[in-house]
């Protein structure tokens, strides 16, 4: 007699920036310029609109396990209008949302995984947390800290293209966040934020 063997809940990718051409290289989009690269190197489909919530999705399965990748089209600020929904519809658990953003505190390139904590005054994650019931979400910061000194505000900077250098560091990033994300699937969470701190 055959085993009955309950699917694993859905795992939620998403990855917060700005829609639209003018954002599309800036340092505020480096969630979307993340998700872009492992949707390639996981070879997930194209990116579509999904029907329910204003959001980008791509569906695929990575270490057995349904997921969903999705770029919010809400602007940052309003992120967890979609997020909430995708969660809402495909009933994802709170902790099967992981979230991948730009850290202006963390030096440029640097990866950090985290856990249950505050928006750290970032408004795409206060969004999101004012959508799901909790925080126990999966935080996969990516350093945009500047690297030389600025004549202009933090918000200028975010908004502004990435230098040649900049990407270069950031292709790198993106590597490792796949390579965090891999982990995750199959190791405690623990254990990932551990490594990646």
């Amino acid at each position: 007699m055959r085993e009955n063997i309950l699917p694993k809940p859905m795992h939620l990718l998403v990855g917060l920036g700005n829609p639209g051409k003018a954002y599309a290289n800036t340092r505020h989009n480096v969630g979307f310029l993340a998700l872009e690269h492992i949707r390639r190197i996981w070879h997930f489909p194209e990116f579509t609109k999904h029907k329910r919530a204003n959001a980008l999705v791509a569906r695929g399965t990575r270490a057995d396990r349904a997921v969903l990748l999705t770029q919010p089209q809400t602007f940052m600020n309003a992120s967890g209008n979609a997020v909430g929904a995708l969660a809402r519809y495909a009933k994802v658990p709170t902790k099967n949302i992981w979230v991948i953003y730009d850290d202006a505190a963390l030096p440029f390139g640097h990866l950090r995984v985290a856990q249950n904590k505050t928006s750290g005054g970032h408004n795409g994650i206060a969004s999101i947390l004012a959508h799901i019931p909790d925080a126990s979400f999966l935080r996969f910061r990516i350093g945009i800290a500047p690297m030389h000194a600025q004549q202009i505000s933090l918000d200028q900077y975010v908004l502004n293209p990435c230098t040649a250098s900049e990407t270069k560091l950031l292709r790198a990033s993106f590597t490792e966040t796949a390579a965090a994300l891999d982990l995750a699937f199959t190791d405690t969470l623990d254990r990932v934020k551990e490594r990646f701190h």
